[in-house]
């Protein structure tokens, strides 16, 4: 039987090219065996791969290779290589491979773990091992503290939309735009396939992406249980507000019901009455319903009649009384978010030393969250467009709206939209509100089979600054 050469690597980000120390293993492992005429199988190298790490491929199978009687034991380069594990839980990946009835032979180290006195000194070079990774640890974390604080980018992976400038921090890059439009386009209400077909990437990381708080110019790190925030790092790529709508969820349809259309409940059948039906890019009557058969069901193209509604609507829009909220949309909420931030951030100025830490870290984690509700509410308000004082919303609010908030303002505004038989546009009619049938207000009011008269309707659509529009 010959032994096993194990090889570990810790990372290799960033050393493609210099990448050596499998190589240097390799070499004092086989020089080792040569000496003393050993047989050596060098195994691939454990790549990425924590020391302190109990359980790893490669060196699980060679441990069950030992077991099986078909190595005589494992030669590592060094015993950091083996382990940096805590002490106890080194002894027990050793005493699996010694009770297997193998043996752990290392190069650098050449101690005889058959007497006592080999043993303490193996010992003693596991728990230096030990050692090294609890003060690189704490070498690592102050710097990743530091990198933070100073606005470096501490991570490896530089986020899309922005490059690492010469002064080691982020700047928008070449695909900023793109990051903007796909925020853009999620605060709208569009689908997270959508913005992942626009980014071309999966939905998850674009799900991650839009949730970052990267592009609000912040780096926000935790480090050892603790979390080190820098709200202006860099440069943002994304404004607060529309960072703050794509976050809000958009509305999800019931199990088996199919997502609302824009033009969900006012665009009816003018020959029936009857509300007309969403799906599959059209609207259309259907021909028999829960009161009666209609004589001539229309369809129509959903994105022709919801252009044409909105295009009568959009020219309104600066003067037209809708619905927001009560308290001017978010002023209170943004309000309570500065107080927010402001509270996080004189609390992570406070001294370390002064208390215990694990209270510190406790109480910097519950100030991080009250921000994130804060701006999870203050994107709810600015979304949503419910009962309260008229005001003009004017257009550029209104395209930021997802398709419930769009539904709900022209709701505002229009009564009905009437649909007939026949081709174009002219088979078209919107009707301000308050100028529809008063029998069909109300969801699920029974509307009688009866036709509209097209020639009694307005020829012009008049849609008025109601009062206190403003």
């Amino acid at each position: 039987m010959g032994w096993l050469g194990y090889r570990r690597v810790s990372s290799t980000v960033g050393r493609d090219e210099t990448l050596i120390s499998p190589e240097q293993q390799a070499a004092r492992i086989r020089g080792y065996a040569e000496l003393r005429g050993y047989e050596v199988e060098m195994l691939a190298t454990e790549l990425n791969v924590s020391g302190a790490r109990k359980s790893r491929p490669i060196l699980d199978g060679a441990i069950e290779r030992v077991a099986r009687g078909e190595a005589e034991g494992i030669i590592v380069a060094a015993l950091d290589r083996l382990s940096r594990m805590a002490l106890s839980d080194a002894l027990e990946t050793i005493e699996r491979i010694e009770g297997a009835g193998g043996q752990v032979v290392s190069v650098a180290e050449n101690v005889d773990p058959t007497t006592p006195e080999g043993r303490l000194a193996r010992n003693m070079f596991l728990s230096f091992a030990e050692l090294q990774r609890e003060q690189y640890r704490r070498h690592i974390t102050a710097a990743k503290r530091q990198a933070v604080e100073r606005g470096i980018w501490p991570m490896p992976v530089v986020p899309r939309g922005y490059e690492r400038g010469a002064d080691r921090r982020l700047r928008p890059g070449p695909d900023a735009g793109r990051v903007r439009e796909a925020f853009a386009l999620r605060a709208r209400g569009g689908s997270w396939s959508g913005v992942a077909d626009l980014l071309g990437s999966g939905i998850s990381g674009a799900g991650k992406m839009i949730r970052s708080r990267v592009y609000l110019g912040e780096i926000r790190l935790e480090v050892a249980g603790d979390v080190v925030v820098n709200p202006d790092a860099h440069e943002a790529i994304v404004p607060r507000d529309l960072w703050e709508a794509a976050q809000s969820e958009m509305p999800r349809p019931s199990r088996g019901r199919p997502e609302p259309s824009l033009l969900t409940g006012l665009i009816r059948c003018g020959h029936c009455s009857r509300r007309m039906s969403p799906g599959d890019g059209i609207y259309r009557c259907l021909p028999r319903n829960v009161v009666g058969v209609c004589p001539s069901p229309p369809t129509i193209k959903a994105a022709m009649v919801e252009d044409h509604v909105e295009a009568i609507v959009g020219a309104h829009l600066d003067r037209v009384a809708l619905r927001a909220t009560p308290r001017e949309v978010g002023v209170q909420e943004q309000a309570a978010l500065a107080a927010a931030e402001a509270e996080l951030e004189a609390f992570q100025s406070a001294t370390r030393a002064a208390g215990d830490p694990a209270l510190f870290a406790a109480g910097l984690r519950q100030r991080a969250e009250a921000v994130e509700r804060a701006a999870a509410e203050l994107g709810r308000v600015r979304r949503g467009v419910v009962a309260g004082v008229p005001f003009a919303l004017g257009r550029e609010a209104y395209e930021s709206l997802g398709v419930e908030g769009r539904r709900h303002v022209l709701g505002g505004a229009i009564g009905v939209v009437w649909v007939w038989k026949g081709r174009g546009l002219g088979r078209v009619a919107v009707v301000e509100r308050g100028m529809e049938p008063t029998n069909l207000s109300g969801p699920g009011v029974s509307v009688p089979l009866v036709a509209v008269d097209r020639d009694g309707l307005p020829g012009e659509v008049r849609i008025p600054q109601r009062e206190g529009g403003g």
